[in-house]
Order: structure tokens, then sequence, then C-alpha cells
């Protein structure tokens, strides 16, 4: 019975997680399928935590990789098709956050890295004297 019951539980996982499973159709031109590819690793799923597109699979984040393939078909440039989805969903759809709005948060780990450098130079300096 213990067989039986352990056989059923590992169908039930392996039949649900293929289910869970999404099979997007790619382009049929090669460059710019990885130009699609290559988007999809630079948009933010907006239903995930800090996963793209191209790892999430949601509904939503198959939606936006069928967006970002129909923008792409319809000849835009990927500046373009990030300018959309940045219209649609605001500077976090973006997995690296522009630089220009969020100095602090790029400078900021600097700072604290070399304060904390310099406490440790400083409290190695005092031991040895």
């Amino acid at each position: 019975m213990k067989k039986i019951l352990s056989f059923i539980f590992v169908w039930f996982i392996v039949t649900s997680s293929s289910l869970a499973l999404t099979v997007d159709n790619p382009m049929q031109n090669a460059a710019q399928e990885t130009r699609a590819r290559a988007l999809f690793h630079e948009l933010r799923c907006v239903v995930c935590q800090g996963e793209t597109i191209a790892d999430s699979p949601s509904d939503v984040a198959r939606d936006m990789r069928k967006m970002v393939r129909a923008r792409i078909a319809l000849g835009e440039d990927d500046a373009a098709v990030i300018d959309y989805f940045v219209s649609q969903y605001g500077e976090k759809v973006l997995m690296l956050p522009p630089v220009k709005n969020n100095v602090m948060l790029w400078v900021a780990p600097l700072i604290v890295l070399f304060i904390g450098a310099y406490f440790a130079w400083r409290k190695l300096f005092r031991r040895r004297r």
C-alpha cells in the first residue's frame, strides 16, 4: 500500500509540474528571435519577484513574451519595445534600473564599502601599535 501511495504521489508531482511549463512559439526569423530572447532577459515579470519574463512560467510573462515578439515582428527596434513596456508598467519592469534616476542606489553600496574598509583598516592599525 505504501508503494502505491508513493507512486501516486510521484506521478502527481511529475504530471502537475509538466502542466506548468509553457512552450512559446518562436519567431520564423532567427535574428528576430535572438533579439526577442535578449529582451526577455531585460524585462522583469510584473507578478513574480525578481524574475525575468524569460524565466517566469506565469501567464503574464507569457503574454509579455508574445507582445515582445509581436512588436519586433512589426519592425520596432529594441529601445522602442522597452519604452513600450516602461510606459505600460513603469521603470520597475526593467531588470536594471536606469542610473540617472537612482544614483544613490548605485553609489550607496560603494560608500558603505569604503567606510567599512576604513574602519577595519583603522582597527587593525591600532592593534599593531
